[in-house]
């Protein structure tokens, strides 16, 4: 064998043994926080906010958190469109209060009652997949953190849609396979005359619907 190629193979064995230690590493952590997700669920709802600044856009990022102790808080977060997609985006996981709070501090975000959040959820979630659309994968894990929460106890009202009709507006990362996809939704959900629906493509869609 030629020294090249015994380098190579050197050099290949490492990549992979450094690889393994990398998944090894993530998967104790993965491990940890979901020992943490797990014994905090029981606790009491720490905060409950909601950041309305882009609601004329559609958009509101919804925020629950629980104390874990030892300086840990676990944070259920929502990405909601309440124009189109519903809940967008979920997570939850643990980090350090400090952080929490410097993040809470970056965006305007104000109190909401939690039974008003888990509400307007449960009615993003209804709407949306009404013109066809399931909520975030993760949607479901991300609500135990609202478990308990009495949504029917509400009296809050929320309106869906651009004036009650669909209005997909296509975000900086959504690819022309995805808009398309959501596009065809809409066609079979809501029909395929002009006002139907609307929405808003990146430059790589020249045929715009500009909301009523």
């Amino acid at each position: 064998m030629s020294g090249d190629r015994k380098q190579q193979k050197i050099a290949k064995r490492k990549i992979k043994s450094k690889l393994k230690q990398k998944q090894a590493r993530q998967a104790h952590t993965s491990s940890i926080d979901m020992q943490y997700i797990r014994d905090t669920l029981k606790n009491p709802i720490a905060e409950c906010v909601i950041d309305n600044s882009n609601a004329l856009h559609g958009m509101r990022h919804l925020m629950v958190s629980k104390m874990s102790g030892l300086n840990i808080v676990v944070l259920g977060a929502f990405l909601i469109d309440t124009f189109c997609l519903g809940v967008k985006d979920a997570f939850i996981k643990p980090g350090s209060v400090d952080k929490y709070k410097d993040n809470r501090e970056k965006r305007p975000f104000e109190k909401i009652k939690p039974k008003d959040a888990k509400k307007l959820l449960f009615d993003a979630v209804e709407w949306s997949r009404s013109i066809g659309f399931e909520p975030h994968k993760d949607y479901k894990k991300v609500l135990k953190i609202l478990d308990g929460v009495d949504a029917q106890a509400s009296k809050a009202i929320y309106e869906f849609g651009e004036n009650g009709k669909p209005y997909f507006v296509a975000g900086p990362y959504d690819s022309p396979a995805k808009c398309t996809k959501v596009l065809n939704t809409l066609q079979k959900n809501c029909g395929s005359e002009k006002d139907s629906f609307h929405y808003i493509m990146p430059s790589f869609d020249s045929d715009i619907h500009e909301p009523a």
